[in-house]
């Protein structure tokens, strides 16, 4: 294997299951020692759990949102990107394409997309800033978004050149951004 990641760091509490005696990382760490797998990494949900493990340890890559409104709204993201970019890990971004979470009043049976527990952007123009947003912050990898249909628009819209937000688009675009509640916070 290539990657072996620890799933969705999302509590202190996650971190201690880690690292604890007979806890994942000591998996991890003797099959990459073994030569099994050659890279550890993990996604976060949770940015001071995230820090923390990467004080722990020597870890490859980290995936997690680097995503505008959990970014300019939560505060969520720029913590991790420079203890990641800090210890030379790689830095795969994840919700590029996340407005923000569905609207508390929204029945699940009304979301126009049911495959995504957030509301994703669908709109070109906006998605197209958001791609911008995100492929503009010393990030090495992007995932695309699992919906097939916002997948396929992802994939349109990195087909052509995305340079970084102009001061004054990033503004507009937070202003357009700035009701949602971000999928993630501090």
């Amino acid at each position: 294997m290539d990657l072996y990641q620890f799933h969705a760091v999302s509590s202190m509490q996650d971190v201690d299951r880690i690292l604890a005696p007979g806890g994942a990382a000591e998996t991890f760490l003797a099959a990459k020692k073994e030569g099994k797998i050659r890279h550890l990494g993990f996604s976060a949900h949770h940015a001071p759990s995230a820090l923390r493990l990467m004080d722990a340890l020597d870890l490859d890559s980290v995936l997690f949102p680097v995503n505008a409104n959990a970014w300019e709204n939560g505060g969520f993201g720029p913590q991790i990107l420079a203890k990641a970019k800090s210890k030379g890990m790689a830095r795969m971004a994840l919700k590029a394409l996340a407005f923000g979470k569905w609207p508390a009043a929204l029945p699940e049976s009304g979301r126009k997309y049911p495959k995504c527990w957030y509301q994703p952007i669908d709109d070109r123009d906006m998605a197209r800033l958001a791609l911008r947003f995100t492929l503009n912050q010393e990030v090495t990898a992007a995932l695309p978004p699992g919906d097939e249909r916002i997948f396929d628009l992802a994939m349109d819209l990195a087909s052509a050149p995305l340079p970084a937000l102009s001061t004054s688009e990033l503004a507009s675009f937070k202003t357009a951004i700035g009701t949602l509640e971000p999928v993630f916070r501090v």
